[in-house]
């Protein structure tokens, strides 16, 4: 019986000090029980895992449509402007969980809006993700298929953690489609404007 509870202790100690590094607790927990100390010796060695950019962290505010931007950098002033279509045919995925956010932004009767493209690699469900701003609020993500493909380009014209910058108009939030959606002046390839 002391025995378990040694082992679990070790195994919670470790699981702790894996979290406290940005690394999963649940994985480390199961380490620290198969392994004990060796576990926790190898998750004392192990260095932090720290995303080099605010903007590259997971969202703290999931579910507001808010995401937290780095007070000293405006979100739009360091995105590369990229060249479209004029067609406004790139859809942006996610949209119906961020309603209340765009019906805030289409309230506001722009003549112009523009879409800042930002990767997030720290994204649980998918680390190709590319979130889709507008005004600095979250309001969906490019398709899974499109996503991948502006990672490669991104690295390829030099898009850095400020994102990309692209015409967006907002669809939809008629008697005859009431879900509003977001589509993108995009061109594929990316190409800097």
């Amino acid at each position: 019986m002391e025995f378990i509870l040694i082992l679990l202790a070790f195994a919670a100690v470790t699981g702790i000090a894996a979290s406290s590094k940005g690394r999963s607790f649940g994985g480390w927990f199961v380490l620290g029980l198969l392994f004990s100390v060796f576990a926790l010796i190898a998750v004392l060695v192990l260095p932090a895992i720290k995303p080099e950019d605010p903007y590259l962290r997971p969202r703290q505010s999931a579910g507001t449509g808010i995401r937290p931007t780095a007070p000293s950098t405006p979100t739009m002033s360091g995105a590369v402007p990229l060249r479209g279509t004029g067609t406004f045919d790139q859809m942006v995925a996610g949209t119906s969980r961020r309603q209340d956010v765009l019906e805030n932004i289409a309230s506001q009767n722009r003549a112009r809006l523009y879409a800042v493209l930002r990767r997030e690699p720290y994204n649980h469900h998918d680390p190709n993700a590319v979130a889709v701003d507008i005004d600095d609020r979250h309001v969906g993500y490019l398709p899974r298929a499109d996503a991948e493909e502006f990672w490669a380009d991104a690295d390829y014209i030099g898009i850095g953690s400020d994102g990309a910058k692209v015409p967006a108009k907002l669809v939809g939030g008629t008697a005859d489609a009431p879900t509003i959606g977001v589509q993108l002046d995009l061109q594929w390839p990316l190409e800097r404007r």
